[in-house]
Parts: structure tokens; sequence; C-alpha cells
């Protein structure tokens, strides 16, 4: 007896191995990546700094100068490459933008300026780790940079430059171009910096960098797969009739009768399992049990799939804080292999009451029906169905932009949320103005003013298409435009200009003008200068 029970357990270890090993082969491991040759994390993330300001990408190439030992970084792994551009860019950055920076660099969002950068220095057939291009003139020796300057203009006008060069701050102004192709952190991009840097500050050259390696990596470039759809097809079918298959299971356990679903899973014949050891049936309809939830497309019945989202919400907000992101990106991408086991997740009535309310209020709000999905950034709707990743970084950098600005004007940390939560709408006419009891001075009238009669003045004229953004000319009194103005102010002419504009060309709309005054009828033109005006 005791050598069959552990005969069992050795075979029930082995087959959750067997089962396990089987399960993980099934896993499909993709990468994607860019036609261009891997590019430096220093390189992508001075591009980052120079989105910031031109003043900002210089500091930070300063502090690569400074703190770069370029005999050591040639020999960095890609990781500590990485380490190191982020850590050179701290003191320059605000907390929250380097948070942002760390976000673009996984995205390779700066890489393909890189890359073009790259393309650019590859027109010149050069033989140097780095090089400067002074009017057509390529030169790799940083001592001969200063004798090529000297001479570029008698070898005719420079190379062109583009909006995403890099010009050194004081050397805007002068008309001789030292173009300086290199990699940052290398020696023989320091020399050349050095050298041309110097030519800068002394109003000899205008400095212009620009990124690139002689020797082109053989790995590319490896890309997030943000907006990438991977497709895979099973030509393999098999047809069954499984609609009575999990009640027939439930309802027969225990029996030996053989049962088509116990024949063979994961190349286990349960059927032959039960009559060899039929004292330990319970513990073979565990392990198939088992065999079944690893299995993702295990059919659910229809109670169970009824609450399924809010089974999964609720594991989601029942995790540990620092454990919620991780969970959420887990069930998100593996949620038919999970399903069964969110199925036996118990819903709060509090958390099923607070999703309805959200439902019935704030999602009504928004647009947003029972199934959908919504992004706000600080409020801002964020559509989900093009969304474009690259996109939503600019918006995270607009928006800590703003809150930096907030910030430095004395808004501290708990001042922003209410910023955020003061409601904004898109409809600025709110109210309304009467203003037919101040008995406007009309300066023309489209309905009996001569200048208008060629037009036609039938209304139906509103019906027939017309130029984009110009109001068809009818002559009638459709459009009224109203200029409250006080004379005695000197604001007030350039209003009446638009006014006198207007009437001039024939814009079809009905101009008056209403006359700020004041109302105290004890006062005359010699003691108050609008009355004076008006009069």
């Amino acid at each position: 007896m005791l050598l069959r029970v552990l005969t069992t357990i050795l075979l029930l270890i082995v087959a959750v191995r067997s089962a396990e090993e089987r399960r993980k082969k099934k896993a499909v491991i993709t990468s994607l990546h860019a036609k261009w040759s891997q590019t430096s994390f220093l390189a992508e993330t001075s591009e980052f700094m120079a989105k910031e300001s031109n003043a900002i990408f210089w500091k930070y190439i300063e502090a690569i100068v400074e703190r770069v030992n370029p005999i050591e970084w040639n020999s960095f792994s890609d990781a500590k490459q990485h380490d190191m551009a982020v850590r050179l860019s701290v003191p320059l950055l605000p907390y929250s933008r380097n948070k942002l920076l760390k976000f673009a660099l996984s995205l390779r969002v700066h890489s393909p300026i890189v890359q073009l950068f790259q393309q650019l220095g590859a027109e010149n057939v050069v033989n140097c780790e780095a090089y400067a291009l002074v009017h057509g003139e390529v030169i790799c020796d940083a001592e001969d940079l200063e004798r090529s300057v000297n001479s570029a203009n008698e070898r005719g006008p420079s190379s062109t430059l583009y909006s995403v060069d890099h010009v050194y701050m004081k050397s805007r102004s002068h008309e001789t171009t030292v173009i300086i192709y290199g990699e940052l952190g290398s020696k023989t991009w320091l020399s050349l910096h050095l050298a041309a840097k110097k030519l800068a500050k002394n109003k000899k050259a205008k400095y212009v960098f620009r990124h690139w390696s002689k020797e082109a990596r053989d790995d590319k470039v490896l890309l997030s797969g943000y907006g990438v759809e991977l497709a895979i097809k099973s030509t393999e079918y098999k047809a069954m009739d499984d609609s009575n298959i999990a009640g027939k299971s439930q309802s027969e356990e225990g029996s030996d009768t053989d049962i088509p679903d116990y024949e063979d899973i994961n190349g286990f014949n349960f059927n032959i399992l039960r009559k060899l050891y039929s004292d330990s049936k319970e513990s073979l309809d565990q392990f198939r049990l088992h065999l079944l939830e690893k299995d993702e497309l295990t059919p659910l019945k229809v109670w169970q799939v009824q609450d399924l989202s809010y089974q999964a919400s609720q594991r989601i907000v029942s995790a540990t804080p620092e454990k919620v992101i991780g969970l959420l990106t887990e069930i998100s991408q593996n949620f038919p292999l999970l399903a069964r086991s969110i199925s036996r997740q118990n819903v709060k009535k509090e958390f099923r009451t607070e999703v309805q309310a959200n439902q019935e209020l704030t999602l009504s709000e928004l647009g947003i029906a029972e199934g959908d999905s919504a992004l706000l950034i600080n409020g801002i709707s964020v559509d989900v169905d093009p969304l474009d990743v690259f996109g939503v970084l600019e918006l995270l950098k607009q928006e800590v932009k703003l809150a930096d600005g907030f910030y430095k004007l004395g808004f501290k940390k708990e001042y922003l949320t209410i910023l955020l939560n003061i409601e904004q709408t898109d409809d600025r006419s709110s109210y309304a103005l009467d203003f037919r009891n101040a008995f406007p001075e009309y300066l023309n009238n489209l309905d009996t003013n001569s200048q208008y009669r060629q037009w036609g003045n039938s209304v139906k004229l509103m019906l027939q298409p017309y130029f984009p953004g110009m109001i068809r000319p009818i002559a009638r009194n459709l459009f009224t435009l109203i200029f409250i103005v006080d004379p005695s102010q000197k604001e007030t002419k350039n209003l009446l200009k638009f006014a006198y504009s207007f009437y001039t060309h024939e814009i079809p709309i009905r101009l008056g003008v209403v006359f700020v005054v004041n109302d105290d009828k004890s006062l005359s033109g010699f003691e108050d200068a609008s009355v004076a005006m008006l009069n």
C-alpha cells in the first residue's frame, strides 16, 4: 500500500513538471528591431536635452566632457552607458522630467534623429574616428582646425545647416561654419570639440555638432512594440463537441466509466490512470483540473463570464500599491490564461457599488459606455483607439512643464490638485448681452442700403454652398456685430478701426456702436471727457 502511494506521488510530481515544461514550450518570444544600427544612449539623451533648450544641450555636453572618461567609455556595456547617460542628466533636469527621459530612452524616441546625423556624416568619405567639416574641407586633426578656419572663405560657402542642428550658443552669427562629426564620449571627438569650442568663444567660427560614429554596430535598435500587431495563425484544426464536457466531468467524477474528456489531456490518459490507481481518483481528478486550468482555451460557463470584469478589477485593486501596475499588466496580457482563476475571485459589494456609480455619473459625463475604455491625463481626454505612445509622451512633457511653471510661481503640491480639478469647458458663450435697450448707432443696414442691392436677399441662399470660413453675402440683417466702446479711451481707436474695415470691405454684417459714457445726468461735456466726445 505504501509503495503504491509513493509511486502515485512520484507520478504526479513528474506529470506536473512535464506539463509545466510542455506549457513553457508554447511560449512565443518575439523582438522588434529598427532597420538602422544601435545608437548611443548619450546621443539620445543629448537630443532629449536639445528638445528642452539649446542651452541645456550644451550644458549636458560639458557634463560629458568633465565626467566621462574616454578610455573607459568604450568598454561600457549598453546598460552602463544608459545609466551613465541618465546620471549626467540629473543635475540639469527636474525630477519629473528625468522620469520622462527614462521613458523616452525606453521608447528610443530620439534614435531616428541620431541616425539622421549618422547618414549626413556618412556622405563624406573619411578615415577618422571623428572629423570636422570646414567649408568642404575635412579635418581629422584638431591642430589643423584653426588653419582651415582662417582659409575657409577662400573655399566657398559652408555646408547646409538644418533646423535640428546644434549650434554653439556664442557663435550663431558667424559666417565661417565648423561642423564636428563624432561620437559623444570618445577621445577623438573630445579633442575636436575643445578646439571648435575655443574658436567659437573667440568669435572665429560658428560651431555645429552632429552625432556620427565611424564603425556602425552590427546589432539593430531594439524597439518597443507599441502599435505593432503580431498575428499568429494555427493551421491545425480539431473538430469536437465540447458543449457537455464540463457538465459530464463534474457529474460523473468518481465513476469508473470511460469519459471522452478524460482520454488524453496533455499526453495523459486519465481513463487508464483511474483504472490503475482506483484508490487515488481524487488526486488524479485534482491533477486533471490543474492541467485544464493551464489551458488558456478552457471554456467557461456563462455564469462564470458575466462578472469577469468586476472580478479582474477587484483582484487588481486588492493588490498592494507596489504590485498594482504589474498585476494590471499581467492580467491584460494573459487574460485568457488567467480567466478561470479570476472567475473564482470574490467581489465586494462596496466595490461593485462604486463601479456602478462611476458608470452612471463620471463615465456618463464623458460619454463612455459600459465596456469602453478611456484615458485621462490631468483631465485631458486621450483617444485610445488611435493611441500613439509618442503623442502621450509629448502630452506628458507639456503637463509636466505646466506643473513646473506653477510650482515656480509658488503653487505647492497640495494646490496643484485643486488647479487640475477646476472645471474647464470649451463653451465660452455661457451668457449673452441684450443690447437692444442701449439703442446702438448702426453704421449700415443691409436691408435698405444701396451698396448691397446687387446681392440677393433670399434666405434660401444660405442653403447653397459657399467658400469655407466665409459669410455668404445676403442683403439681410442676419448677422449683427456690436462694438461697445468708451470714446474717451485710447484703446477705442483699434475697435473702431475694425468696424471701419468691415464697413469698407462690405462684410455682410450689420455694424453697430454703443458708447459707454458716464450716466450721471448732472455732468456735462465740460466736466467729463466721455460725455464731450459723445456730444
